[in-house]
């Protein structure tokens, strides 16, 4: 095992997470059923200022880009690690959850998964990393497209990344869904207010979000970001190296 300090975490580094409630146990399951291997059940990527040039980003830091839930209080907190979104919603607001694509400061979030009996891994990429100019323009294009996008609401979305049969039906679903959304989202401009919903094609489960990342900067070769399951980059590819756990820093000792 690594603390962060210790470890060499680059930016479009893979960071991998196991959780021990059930959806996590479900997903872990599936995907040693199918791919050989469920040791973790969520996946995100490294990232620092220097290649995602975002205000609320503090320099020298590194944070974990992902889809997923938080919560800093309320009844759902309960469910998660606590650690919240980096990115406050233009009016200012602090969310109660954030529920999607999201920004986190990989150094709070070691300790928050470990109180929870989770763990995290580090998997460096191995292969030819982007110039850091066209890391750059590709990132900031992805978070203008993407950076708030909901998490998949659609659990058939989620099985097909293990199961690819059952993209035809995911398909289907998301067409209904598209309807819904472009339906209210009309009536809501009739009566002059803005549209509040986004079409499927813009719902991210984990995984799916960061082979989107990685097939836009040109990493790895996906037909279909959807079927990307959180172990696929370690089974698929030879770009990721071994997890190595991630622990947190060691409490100061205190004085005498």
């Amino acid at each position: 095992m690594k603390t962060l300090k210790e470890a060499d975490v680059q930016p479009l580094d893979l960071l991998l997470f196991s959780g021990t409630d059930g959806v996590s146990a479900t997903i872990r399951f599936v995907e040693q059923r199918r791919l050989g291997r469920g040791d973790y059940s969520h996946a995100g990527l490294a990232v620092t200022r220097d290649v995602l040039d975002l205000p609320f980003l503090e320099p020298g830091r590194i944070y974990v880009w992902e889809s997923t839930m938080t919560a800093k209080r309320g009844f759902l907190s309960n469910y998660t690690d606590r650690i919240a979104n980096a990115e406050l919603p233009d009016d200012g607001h602090d969310p109660e959850i954030t529920f999607g694509v999201q920004l986190r400061d990989l150094e709070l979030v070691i300790p928050g998964y470990e109180i929870g009996g989770g763990k995290v891994g580090w998997s460096a990429y191995r292969g030819e990393r982007p110039h850091v100019d066209e890391t750059r323009r590709h990132l900031k294009d992805l978070h203008d497209e993407y950076g708030h996008s909901p998490y998949t609401a659609d659990l058939v979305d989620v099985f097909a990344a293990c199961y690819p049969a059952t993209l035809k039906v995911a398909d289907f679903f998301d067409k209904v869904e598209n309807r819904v959304v472009h339906f209210r989202n009309h009536l809501r401009e009739k009566i002059g207010k803005p549209a509040d919903r986004v079409d499927a094609d813009h719902h991210m489960f984990c995984s799916e979000w960061v082979a989107t990342v990685y097939k836009r900067l040109g990493i790895i070769d996906v037909p279909d970001p959807r079927l990307a399951a959180p172990t696929t980059f370690l089974v698929k590819t030879d770009l990721f190296a071994e997890p190595v756990p991630l622990e947190p820093e060691p409490e100061p000792a205190q004085e005498r």
